[in-house]
């Protein structure tokens, strides 16, 4: 009788998902690279999603080599799906923010969030959503004056039309 034993490496469960953050994160900070950086005193558009995404990478490669196993982390469910969907809002709001401007993608996603994700009545959802949504507007634009793609609601509302 004889034993082999198997050198190799064999992934376990739950380091497949820091493969996929590694990933996700290494093509933000890509991306983030070809936007362009600047400089800490003016950074460009790409400033952000890079240094996230490195932070990414850098934190899945960190938990990929230093865990050993499975008991820190919560056993895949019905309620993991809910986190998926909540990142595929996040990416949908992204993709509409370029499309139909800050306010209504802001509104959109808020009440999609809150009506199925957190399952608020609707009653409730409408109103929290244009307060926030409305609140943002004024934070982000007004404030703090952030440099925002062309939003057709502000427009409207400061009277430049569409």
């Amino acid at each position: 009788m004889s034993h082999h034993n198997e050198v190799g490496f064999k992934l376990r469960p739950f380091q497949i998902s820091t493969v996929v953050i590694a990933l996700v994160g290494a093509g933000c900070a890509i991306y983030g690279f070809a936007l362009g950086l600047g400089t800490l005193a003016q950074p460009r558009a790409g400033a952000w999603p890079f240094l996230i995404g490195l932070g990414m990478f850098i934190a899945a490669l960190v938990l990929f080599f230093t865990e050993r196993d499975n008991s820190d982390y919560e056993a895949f469910s019905k309620q993991s799906l809910v986190n998926v969907a909540g990142f595929g809002l996040m990416i949908t709001y992204i993709l509409l923010f370029k499309y139909v401007g800050f306010t209504l993608a802001t509104l959109l996603i808020s009440i999609a969030w809150l009506r199925w994700m957190a399952r608020e009545p609707w009653r409730f959802v409408l109103w929290y959503s244009v307060v926030q949504t409305a609140l943002f507007v004024v934070i982000f634009s007004i404030l703090l004056a952030v440099p925002l793609p062309a939003d057709p609601i502000v427009n409207l509302i400061l009277g430049k039309g569409l």
